[in-house]
Protein backbone atom coordinates (compact mmCIF):
# COMPACT_ATOMS: atom_id res chain seq x y z
CA UNK A 1 0.00 0.00 0.00
CA UNK A 2 1.31 3.40 -0.64
CA UNK A 3 -0.98 5.60 1.98
CA UNK A 4 -1.47 4.78 5.32
CA UNK A 5 -5.20 4.53 4.99
CA UNK A 6 -6.32 1.86 2.61
CA UNK A 7 -9.62 1.27 4.66
CA UNK A 8 -12.54 1.62 2.36
CA UNK A 9 -15.01 -0.61 4.36
CA UNK A 10 -16.21 2.90 6.15
CA UNK A 11 -17.83 3.67 2.95
CA UNK A 12 -21.23 2.42 2.98
CA UNK A 13 -21.16 0.96 -0.43
CA UNK A 14 -17.32 -0.67 0.00
CA UNK A 15 -19.72 -4.44 0.18
CA UNK A 16 -20.68 -3.77 -3.68
CA UNK A 17 -16.91 -3.41 -4.69
CA UNK A 18 -16.28 -6.66 -6.21
CA UNK A 19 -13.86 -8.94 -4.76
CA UNK A 20 -10.95 -9.06 -6.89
CA UNK A 21 -10.92 -5.65 -7.42
CA UNK A 22 -10.64 -4.90 -3.13
CA UNK A 23 -6.88 -4.94 -3.05
CA UNK A 24 -6.55 -2.35 -5.58
CA UNK A 25 -9.48 -0.38 -4.55
CA UNK A 26 -7.73 -0.28 -1.32
CA UNK A 27 -4.44 0.56 -2.97
CA UNK A 28 -5.70 3.41 -5.42
CA UNK A 29 -7.77 4.64 -2.10
CA UNK A 30 -4.44 4.57 -0.22
CA UNK A 31 -2.64 6.33 -2.75
CA UNK A 32 -4.79 8.96 -3.21
CA UNK A 33 -5.88 8.42 -6.49
CA UNK A 34 -9.19 7.62 -5.89
CA UNK A 35 -11.93 9.29 -3.21
CA UNK A 36 -15.36 8.81 -2.09
CA UNK A 37 -18.05 10.03 -5.09
CA UNK A 38 -19.53 11.62 -1.56
CA UNK A 39 -18.48 11.48 2.53
CA UNK A 40 -20.22 7.91 2.55
CA UNK A 41 -20.43 6.36 -1.10
CA UNK A 42 -17.66 5.16 -3.22
CA UNK A 43 -19.67 4.21 -6.27
CA UNK A 44 -17.57 1.51 -7.32
CA UNK A 45 -20.32 0.12 -9.58
CA UNK A 46 -21.27 3.71 -10.98
CA UNK A 47 -19.53 4.94 -14.72
CA UNK A 48 -17.40 7.21 -14.19
CA UNK A 49 -17.26 11.04 -15.78
CA UNK A 50 -14.76 12.39 -18.31
CA UNK A 51 -13.90 14.31 -15.55
CA UNK A 52 -13.24 11.98 -12.36
CA UNK A 53 -11.62 9.96 -15.38
CA UNK A 54 -9.29 13.06 -15.83
CA UNK A 55 -8.84 13.46 -12.15
CA UNK A 56 -8.20 9.95 -11.94
CA UNK A 57 -5.49 9.84 -14.46
CA UNK A 58 -3.84 13.27 -13.25
CA UNK A 59 -3.65 11.74 -9.64
CA UNK A 60 -1.78 8.40 -10.81
CA UNK A 61 0.40 10.56 -13.78
CA UNK A 62 1.64 12.83 -10.26
CA UNK A 63 1.83 9.95 -8.02
CA UNK A 64 4.17 8.19 -10.95
CA UNK A 65 6.05 11.49 -11.48
CA UNK A 66 7.49 11.43 -7.47
CA UNK A 67 8.51 7.92 -7.94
Amino acid sequence: SVGENTNILSYSDASKVSEYAIAAMQWAYGAGIITGTTGDTLDPNGPATRAQTAVILHRLDALLEGA
